[in-house]
């Protein structure tokens, strides 16, 4: 029988939501999972965003391995705005 992917959900529809625990439970599925779902009912997420954190993941992946990781702590604020 084939496993089933425990896949966590972040749901950002909520706009009275605190950020900094949306933001929080982002880090924390990607960290233990490696993968996430975003729920975004009626919020949407600009493209220029999206865009700039699969600029952050390139750069991350060219960068040498002691530069990689410091590369991904310092990750600004403008990539996932949430308005």
């Amino acid at each position: 029988m084939a496993q089933v992917a425990k896949l966590p959900v972040i749901d950002i529809s909520d706009p009275s939501q605190d950020e900094a625990q949306v933001a929080q439970e982002l880090v924390e599925a990607a960290i233990e999972h490696g993968f996430l779902y975003i729920k975004n009912t009626g919020r949407d997420i600009p493209i220029d965003a999206v865009g700039g954190v699969f600029d952050l993941v390139n750069e991350h992946w060219e960068t040498p391995l002691m530069g990689a990781s410091a590369s991904l702590t310092q990750v600004s604020p403008d990539l996932l705005p949430i308005p």
